[in-house]
């Protein structure tokens, strides 16, 4: 077990988040994002651009009915990213609750995947800080 004094930057960093979103704040935007206009053109969009498939899906050959578009770099945490179609993603339910924890907004390590992925199409290099960010330890990836 790890006491707190050995806590490193990137562990302070979560145990502050998860505080946070407990209370219901969201580091980088509020619900009311997700209620506006702008998002809802956009979303649509997405849906349309993706012909409501699941793409997460569709890469191991199923046609699932996508409802929900999905942040793949977190809009809590990257609120630069929130309204760039690349980041934006087509889901089912399902998929989108295997992408991230509903309750901790951390990403499980098919959500880690995807981002990487996502990130080296884009050219983006993911740091330290930015793995710190996501409550993510430096030179790890998330558990299963």
């Amino acid at each position: 077990m790890m006491l707190l004094s050995e806590l490193g930057k990137w562990s302070w960093f979560c145990l502050l988040t998860r505080r946070r979103h407990s209370s219901g704040l969201f580091m980088g935007g509020n619900m009311s994002e997700l209620n506006s206009k702008r998002w809802e053109h956009l979303r649509s969009m997405i849906l349309k651009r993706d012909n409501y498939l699941d793409q997460v899906m569709r890469r191991y050959g199923k046609n699932v009915t996508a409802n929900t578009v999905h942040h793949i770099f977190p809009r809590e945490f990257f609120p630069e990213y929130t309204y760039s179609p690349w980041n934006l993603i087509s889901v089912s339910t399902a998929t989108h609750n295997e992408l991230h924890d509903r309750d901790s907004h951390k990403l499980t390590a098919k959500g880690w995947e995807l981002l990487k992925r996502t990130a080296r199409v884009q050219g983006i290099e993911i740091t330290e800080e930015m793995k710190s960010m996501l409550c993510i330890p430096p030179g790890s990836s998330p558990k299963k």
